[in-house]
């Protein structure tokens, strides 16, 4: 009888205490996805400014997926892709990155960009994409050695170029990233916008293309930019009109990876699922 009588109460307080880290846990989801307050990938406000809350670019994972795609592709990332990047970079950085460029470079998008175009051809056209410009003779020869190499990959080397921009470089760059993410924000969960967005991924790449100061990032109207690249979606003239577009971008393939907090909210779920079958077979 005394053993059954401390076993009881053992239970009892194994349950408060389970009940007590169910609680906690369910307490971080909520605010790690931002339901509570302004979390990690929520931008959701409180008070007066509660009734308009502003776009979500994922932060600073969602804002070096944006890069990547306007050095690669030249043009902005839609969103599910950028959250389906965000979220691999923010379970695993460095293999977040290695998806994003293998992504990229074997999409049919990349594939219609540089099939006709020399290495040469390649770095240059980054060298547009990012800073409206072409690459200097001896950046240009560096970066046809690290690739030949085998120090980068093709993908990886534009990446490595964004990243050490500077000056009026950075400038420039950091302006077509705030156009960009305008576009991202302007498309939204549209799958209408979307499908047409995608129809004309040459006029979102001409869009960007005419953005070099942050002046002109500021004027820049995302929501009639992407009007007017959704309005000339069927009448685009050259080849870039009829590419397809990166696979990750659909709005169904946005999946999230699932965050330690969630991992540990059905861990614990189904401790207290074992527990309570333990209870039921003790009476």
């Amino acid at each position: 009888m005394m053993s059954l009588v401390s076993e009881r109460g053992l239970s009892v307080a194994l349950f408060f205490k389970l009940l007590l880290m169910l609680f906690t846990v369910i307490a971080s989801q909520l605010s790690y996805a931002g339901v509570w307050g302004e979390g990690k990938w929520g931008t959701m406000q409180w008070g007066e400014e509660s009734e308009a809350p502003s776009c979500n670019t994922y932060g600073t994972s969602g804002a070096y997926v944006q890069k990547i795609f306007i050095a690669y592709l030249g043009r902005p990332a839609a969103p599910a892709g950028l959250q389906y990047y965000a979220n691999y970079l923010d379970g695993d950085n460095a293999g977040g990155k290695l998806i994003l460029f293998d992504d990229l470079y074997y999409s049919t998008e990349a594939e219609a960009l540089y099939r006709t175009s020399t290495l040469a051809d390649q770095i240059n056209q980054f060298y547009q994409f990012m800073f409206s410009r072409d690459a200097l003779s001896g950046g240009l020869n560096y970066w046809i050695n690290q690739i030949n190499g085998g120090f980068f990959t093709v993908p990886a080397s534009a990446a490595y170029i964004a990243d050490a921009a500077s000056g009026p470089d950075m400038a420039i760059l950091d302006a077509k990233q705030v156009a960009a993410s305008k576009i991202s924000c302007a498309i939204g969960d549209d799958a209408s916008k979307l499908s047409s967005f995608q129809a004309n991924l040459a006029g979102a790449r001409a869009s960007l293309a005419g953005i070099t100061t942050a002046e002109e990032a500021e004027a820049y109207d995302g929501e009639a930019e992407l009007s007017s690249i959704i309005g000339s979606a069927r009448s685009a003239p050259d080849s870039w009109s009829r590419e397809a577009p990166n696979a990750r971008e659909a709005n169904e393939d946005a999946q999230p990876i699932p965050s330690l907090p969630m991992l540990g909210f059905f861990i614990l779920s189904g401790l207290l699922g074992l527990f309570g079958i333990r209870r039921l077979a003790h009476r």
